[in-house]
């Protein structure tokens, strides 16, 4: 059992802040998430994290047996900081600490950011 996130994100608000016991399948449940609203309507998703030692020790991780499961269809992969759905990016891990160098860029195609271990 993992934890829902239908009673908050029925709120329907601009932010939610999601916190809870560790371990408790916070992450897991944001993953499942983003990737079943990426197959549905095709918008990408951030996944950010605060620095990018951060983001290099997550990315070979970021696909668990767990999530696989849940896509026994598609094939999910991880190339670079870009994460790949049946070979269609569908989002890209940031760190926080870079967001200075990417200023005054548009992404347009992306419909949500998670911001994880905040």
């Amino acid at each position: 059992m993992w934890y829902n996130l239908n009673d908050a994100l029925s709120k329907n608000r601009l932010y939610t802040f999601i916190i809870g016991n560790r371990g408790g399948g916070k992450t897991f449940a944001c993953q499942r998430w983003a990737i079943k609203d990426f197959l549905r309507n095709g918008k990408k998703f951030i996944w950010l994290r605060r620095y990018n030692s951060e983001v290099d020790e997550i990315k070979d991780k970021w696909c668990s047996n767990a999530l696989m499961q849940q896509f026994p269809d598609n094939e999910i992969t991880f190339k670079g900081k870009k994460i790949y759905v049946d070979g269609n990016q569908c989002g890209i891990i940031m760190a926080l600490s870079t967001s200075l160098r990417v200023k005054s860029v548009a992404y347009d195609e992306y419909d949500k950011i998670i911001f994880d271990e905040f």
